[in-house]
């Protein structure tokens, strides 16, 4: 759709068109992709009389389809050089992801919690199974002196000092870069945590760097690092 709107808009004219003209196979994850984008709001999805058309704003939404773009799946390279049981330790996995960094150096950032204190992160990053992997301790939310709790602190900030709210993540580096690390891994990791937890979510693309904001949560449990802004 993108490639058809020379970069205005473009749209279906039939329940049907979608498929049948962007796609060469359809399986379940074609529709959950649909839905998914249209909850999102990069494509628009409206009643025709009896049809249902659907409009993609290419212009508006480019920001967030660069982003959507770069994205690749890293299952199979995670599962080769997941980190032995001796690195994980008294760790236990949660999620993992690859580093920005394409192929051939691109690594797979594996994040894991305590067993004893589940709220405390440690993330190992690895770039081939022969390595041990490079462990970067982030802490608990729970404790205000923590690198993860101190990233979180000077994410508020930022969100604060921004007009619209929105921020990358070297606004946030400025703010606090002991924190954060000279080389950026450490406010990776926690930026990528605090997605994962629902505290914050990717609202675009400016350039390489991905603009945040907060989200909205009811439901997380209590966090001692909301309570120091």
């Amino acid at each position: 759709m993108t490639a058809r709107s020379r970069y205005v808009t473009y749209s279906t004219q039939k329940e049907t068109e979608i498929e049948r003209n962007f796609t060469s196979q359809i399986d379940e994850n074609f529709y959950v992709a649909l839905k998914e984008l249209i909850s999102n709001g990069i494509i628009h999805e409206r009643n025709v009389g009896d049809m249902i058309s659907h409009t993609i704003d290419v212009l508006k939404k480019k920001d967030e389809i660069k982003y959507l773009l770069r994205l690749d799946e890293n299952d199979t390279k995670a599962e080769l050089i997941v980190p032995t049981d001796e690195e994980f330790g008294d760790y236990k996995l949660v999620f993992n992801n690859a580093s920005e960094r394409k192929y051939p150096n691109q690594g797979i950032y594996y994040y894991t919690t305590s067993k004893k204190n589940p709220s405390s992160w440690l993330v190992l990053i690895k770039h081939n199974p022969i390595k041990k992997a490079m462990r970067v301790k982030l802490g608990s939310l729970d404790d205000e002196e923590s690198f993860i709790a101190r990233i979180w602190k000077a994410t508020k900030l930022a969100s604060q000092l921004s007009q619209d709210s929105k921020f990358v993540r070297k606004n946030v580096e400025d703010l606090d870069q002991q924190a954060c690390g000279n080389n950026r891994i450490r406010s990776k990791c926690a930026f990528d945590i605090f997605v994962h937890l629902g505290k914050l979510e990717i609202c675009g693309q400016k350039g390489l760097s991905k603009i945040y904001n907060l989200k909205q949560i009811t439901s997380i449990s209590k966090d001692p690092a909301d309570e120091k802004v």
